[in-house]
């Protein structure tokens, strides 16, 4: 194996002929040949080969390194971290590879650029294992090629190498490491600082020259790059920065440079290095945004905020500039580098009268640019929203457990009246609410509604070209990386935190777009501006609900707008009926039948957006708390058939499945009132799941609206059947349907199950074949283990034996094996199935009961043997013997008579720690107390029972539920007449446990209600009642049950041996046990 033949072979997999699979094969075993990377860091240093083999070549190297560079820790046997080096590099070809990348790297002639900075990564891989241990000299080689290489080109790989390294580096979590990196950071940020001051004044020079900048476009890279590093830096390697004056004035630096080129970025022509200043400025934001995140310091955040503020919106450049004054003066107020802030101040005031002058330069700038400058204009807009809301400014007023943050104009105004109101968080209170005046809101405000949340020309087009797929971007709200919903979320938050103000400038705003002067003559801009300001009045519905006159508004102004034949006016129809969604509660009862007509009549209009936008808008009537189902009764039909309609106007799957939710509200509102279109609405189901072949989206929400349309009708689904069950039985069978499918189709399942009125039925057997994809679930994920438990009931109260007879044997096996492998939560689910096992077929003799006893044996197992510790587990498992006791008291010492002994250790011991509350905490007592906790493991069947009924009585008090409670009672009552040895010496411990539950026992509600509305009762109901009706939970009187067990035991062992049994039993106790005369 040698280069050519290697390159020939690299060769190969880039043809487009049969020789290209076999040529890919042969490459991937030569990747875990020991040389081969050497060969392939050859081939991309040999300039005459072929720049695409070249490109292969380091493609390759990186991902050998990436997958086998980094030693493997492995775990010895003495608990000792040891390190073992891959086997395909000796510590001698490691050494040759660090020395041979960085050689590499030093070549001004090489033109395979993208291989270079793939290199560069691979050198931050390798920096990540080898750095500084294995590879001591890195950084200084690193640097020197960066200070005295003549080769631009050089400069910028040098400093891509270092950014990589350093993010490498700052992955890394083990806490040596962590320590190492912020050391490190003080020296490359002690580096780079000044590289960096120095570059962003040369900038601003180039800015202000103009010129071809073109020439520079070296130096704009190299400054870029610069930024990337200390960002890394920055935000990984501190964490205290108010206490860090070189990293305060780096902010400051950022907040007085910033503004500077965004005001100059209007003079750059060329779009490549107009790109590369955006990023310059998008990176830098980063660094104050990123590092506010991660810490929770006062000083920092004000600091930061005010640079973006000052970014935020070119428009509004002035109110901006002096919101970078203002943080700085909160700057100065928590360190001593108070001369540097306030003559960043002053820097920054002194831009503010250039700053309007560039508005429309700048957005242009901003259309030219793309989606780089939108970057930038995202990222201050969270910048803003990050300082308004940030938790570490509320204070003592944050409540912990909701997160929910009162006003900062509230704030304020409290810590301006305490004496003691001059700590860091009341300052920042005081600074944000003094920047924030009105007149600045008012700015930021008209600002936002004027040029972000207004509607433009390419949404405009999308709404014309995509209607659908344009209203589904509207309801993406991705503000972290998207300006419109960043606008949105902005504009909440100074509605909220300043809402005095906030609400009369809106207020404002819609005064002047409805005023008779500003729709004299009617400009499409003028529309657009009309509505985004509408769209203000959702945005801050909350604020303004007790101030703006809704129903008079809507009447005299929106109605009249919505029967504009203007086409221009669609954008308008749209936001107001958007409006309804938002202001349905505020809608008088006198107009509520007026707003119904309104939003039928635009379900039907030609433009899909405005009638999906209506449905939303009735959607949320539909839902609103106060809807009155009977007075829409008489709309109920067209809706239906208005809504059904717009299936077969749509076209996308996001849609289809938007108007299924639709419909499955209007199915929970009026229950059975849609009886009459069942048929129509099955037909729509049909259509839409189309055999299985519709889009994954469509058949989820066809399951999720079918289950809502079986529940609102409450009845028997036999009309259904030809669909309901193809599509049940295809939800959760499908392997690959299954991550979307599964959960809606086992919730239409339980709703089936629920409603059928019996399994017996030939119609039904397709159900009774359903079941064997139950195990298949529960084996596969645990997942979704709470309604299969609960469809699992429903079974087993409709199929009872016959069910069991089929499936019992297998069931009996599945929970057998997730018995005592499982929390809690997932313990009482399996306890409820095996309880209503013994529910369904109470005779313990019974084939079908036998089945369980593998499952009682291993929960026994893992009590006797205190392998489960776990206090609510525990008393879980208890439930299923006292369930026992109660159903069949003989059951019980029968499966004890039948308990295998070899199941447990007979000659092992377990660790009793029932003394634990008892022990002291000398040290020269832990011997002995230990030694105490050790117990045998029971020899005979009396010592199991023995043993079973010490723990069994331990538990009784940490048991709270009352149906527990009362089946300890009940059991533990029937267990006196049982005529059984054991019995006898517990007669004292059954009697004081029983008078001690009775008194504390509530009443006893039936908890399994499957359906109770209508008139019609399931079968699973039928027979959930019938189980409760003849439960001893539900027959047994325990304020005579007792006094009639003791008799029967005192008859059983005569009155001696009785008196004998219970001479320990405090006389009070015996007393509590006779039944009142009364």
């Amino acid at each position: 194996m040698n280069k050519e033949i290697v390159a020939q072979l690299l060769q190969a997999t880039l043809s487009s002929d049969h020789t290209r699979v076999q040529a890919e094969s042969q490459v991937q075993l030569l990747t875990r040949e020991k040389g081969f990377s050497s060969i392939l860091l050859e081939i991309f240093g040999d300039q005459s080969i072929d720049k695409s083999i070249r490109n292969l070549s380091i493609v390759l190297f990186k991902n050998i390194i990436t997958n086998n560079w980094r030693r493997k820790l492995f775990e010895h046997f003495q608990l000792i971290y040891i390190c073992r080096d891959n086997i395909l590099f000796s510590e001698e070809e490691r050494e040759d590879y660090r020395n041979r990348v960085l050689l590499l790297l030093n070549n001004p002639n090489e033109t395979c650029k993208n291989g270079v900075d793939i290199l560069a990564g691979v050198i931050g891989t390798m920096a990540r294992v080898d750095f500084p241990s294995n590879w001591p000299n890195l950084l200084s080689n690193l640097l020197e090629l960066f200070e005295k290489s003549s080769s631009e080109q050089i400069k910028i790989v040098s400093l891509k190498t270092i950014k990589f390294v350093v993010k490498e580096l700052a992955s890394r979590r083990f806490v040596i490491d962590r320590t190492f990196f912020s050391q490190f950071s003080n020296t490359i940020f002690n580096y780079f600082i000044q590289i960096w001051r120095n570059g962003i004044k040369r900038l601003i020079e180039l800015m202000i020259e103009g010129g071809d900048l073109a020439q520079h476009e070296s130096f704009f890279i190299l400054v870029y790059y610069v930024s990337k590093i200390l960002r890394r830096i920055v935000e990984y390697g501190y964490t205290d920065y108010q206490n860090s004056p070189e990293i305060c004035q780096y902010f400051s630096d950022i907040f007085t440079g910033l503004p500077e080129i965004l005001k100059l970025r209007t003079r750059v022509t060329n779009p490549k290095i107009l790109e590369l200043v955006d990023k310059f400025i998008y990176i830098n934001q980063k660094v104050s945004i990123n590092s506010y995140i991660n810490s929770n310091s006062n000083n920092n955040n004000n600091n930061n905020n005010n640079n973006n503020n000052n970014n935020n919106n070119n428009n509004n450049n002035n109110n901006n500039n002096n919101n970078n004054s203002n943080n700085s003066n909160s700057n100065s107020n928590s360190n001593s580098n108070s001369s540097n802030n306030n003559n960043n101040n002053n820097n920054n005031n002194n831009n503010n009268n250039n700053n309007n002058n560039n508005n429309s330069n700048s957005n242009n700038n901003s259309n030219s640019s793309g989606k780089d400058y939108q970057s930038v204009m995202t990222q201050s807009l969270n910048f803003l929203k990050q300082v308004i809301d940030c938790s570490s400014y509320q204070g003592d007023y944050l409540d912990s457990e909701t997160d929910e943050k009162q006003s900062i104009s509230n704030l304020a105004i409290k810590s301006g009246a305490k004496i003691n109101g001059n700590g860091s968080i009341q300052i920042a209170q005081q600074t944000i609410k003094q920047f924030f005046n009105k007149e600045l809101l008012s700015e930021l405000l008209k600002a936002l509604v004027s040029h972000y949340l207004i509607i433009n020309r390419e949404e405009v087009e999308r709404w014309e070209d995509s209607p659908e797929e344009y209203i589904q971007e509207l309801q993406v709200n991705d503000s972290v990386y998207e300006l419109k919903p960043s606008a949105y979320n902005l504009f909440i938050l100074l509605m909220r935190h300043f809402h005095q103000d906030s609400v009369s400038i809106v207020v404002s705003m819609l005064e002047f777009v409805t005023s008779p002067s500003f729709n004299t003559e009617l400009t499409s801009e003028k529309i657009c501006l009309k509505e985004a300001c509408y769209m203000t009045i959702g945005l801050g519905y909350h604020d303004l609900m007790d101030i703006v006159n809704f129903s008079q508004v809507f009447i005299s102004i929106f109605v009249p707008e919505l029967h504009s034949a203007d086409e221009r006016f669609k954008i308008i129809k749209r936001r107001i009926l958007w409006l309804v969604s938002y202001w349905v509660g505020k809608i008088p009862d006198q107009y509520k039948e007026s707003v119904v007509k309104l939003l039928l009549e635009f379900l039907k209009n030609s433009d899909i957006v405005i009638a999906l936008t209506a449905l939303d808008a009735l959607k949320a009537y539909i839902d609103d708390f106060n809807f009155d189902h009977h007075s829409y009764q008489p709309y109920l039909k067209e809706t239906l058939e208005s809504v059904i309609g717009l299936f077969s106007r749509s076209t996308n799957e996001t849609t289809k499945s938007n108007l299924l939710s639709a419909l499955a509200s209007i199915f929970v509102k009026f229950n059975e009132c849609i009886k009459p279109f069942s048929t129509v609405i099955l037909q729509l189901f049909q259509h839409l799941w189309n055999g299985g072949k519709e889009q994954p989206i469509v058949k989820s929400a066809v399951l999720r609206s079918f289950a809502f349309f079986l529940q609102a009708l409450n009845s028997d689904p036999a009309d259904f059947y030809s669909l309901l069950f193809p599509i049940i039985e295809f939800s959760i069978s499908q392997e690959d349907e299954k991550v979307y499918l599964l959960e809606d189709g086992l919730e239409l399942w339980y709703r089936t199950m629920v409603l059928v009125p019996t399994l017996s039925q030939p119609q039904q057997q397709p159900l009774v074949q359903m079941f064997k994809h139950w195990f298949t679930i529960i084996a596969q994920s645990l997942e979704n283990s709470e309604i299969c438990f609960k469809i699992l009931d429903t079974y087993l109260l409709l199929g009872q034996i016959d069910f069991l007879k089929i499936y019992g044997a297998e069931l009996s096996s599945t929970l057998y094996d997730i018995i005592g492998d499982l929390g809690e939560e997932y313990t009482e689910l399996i306890v409820k199935a095996i309880m209503r096992i013994i529910q369904v077929v109470p005779n313990p003799q019974d084939s079908i009961t036998l089945l369980i006893e593998q499952c009682l044996f291993k929960i026994l197992s893992l009590i006797i043997s205190r392998k489960e510790t776990n206090t609510l587990v525990l008393i879980e498992y208890f439930s299923i013997f006292s369930r026992i006791m109660t159903m069949n008291p003989l059951s019980f010492f029968q499966l004890f008579d039948r308990y295998p002994l070899e199941l447990l250790d007979k000659d092992g011991e377990y660790y009793d720690p029932s003394n634990f509350n008892n022990d002291n905490n000398d040290d020269d007592d832990d011997d002995d107390d230990d030694q105490s906790k050790i117990k045998e493991m029971p020899q005979n069947k009396s010592q199991l029972l023995q043993q079973f009924f010490e723990i069994y009585f331990d538990k009784i008090d940490s048991t709270s539920s009352s149906d527990q409670r009362k089946l300890i009672a009940i059991g533990l009552s029937n267990l006196l007449a049982i005529p059984r040895e054991e019995v006898y010496p517990q007669i004292g411990e059954i009697i004081t446990n029983v008078v001690g539950i009775r008194a504390d026992i509530s009443d006893i509600t039936h908890d399994d209600i499957y359906c109770n509305d209508g008139n019609e009762v399931s079968g699973v109901q039928i027979q959930s009642d019938h189980i409760f009706q003849v439960d001893p939970l539900t027959t047994v009187d325990l304020s005579t049950y007792l006094y009639q067990k003791i008799q029967e035991c005192s008859n059983l062992f005569g009155t001696e041996n009785f008196q004998k049994a219970i001479v320990n039993v405090h006389p009070s106790i015996l007393s509590l046990a006779i039944p009142s005369k009364n």
